[in-house]
């Protein structure tokens, strides 16, 4: 059966916390900076019920001049193209 309830039809909500001062810019998401800005929930496929098997989230926090976003992705099959310029 379909849940037509309220809290079913309204979209997951994230607040974005603002920084004191500018993080670090490295990846490094467990800096002091990024320690209390929590993480979304997992993401999902909007199209499907079904979950997918791997994990992406994220972390946004925002200053005066920016917006920040910090996120974990998994795939298995990651590769890339090394030139040199």
């Amino acid at each position: 059966p379909m849940d037509c309830s309220f809290a079913a039809l309204r979209p997951r909500e994230y607040v974005a916390h603002k920084f004191a001062a500018p993080p670090h810019l490295d990846g490094n998401l467990r800096e002091a900076a990024w320690e209390h800005v929590p993480w979304t929930s997992d993401f999902v496929d909007i199209s499907t019920p079904t979950l997918p098997w791997l994990h992406t989230r994220a972390k946004l926090a925002w200053d005066d001049r920016f917006l920040y976003v910090g996120a974990e992705l998994e795939d298995p099959q990651l590769w890339a193209t090394l030139r040199r310029l």
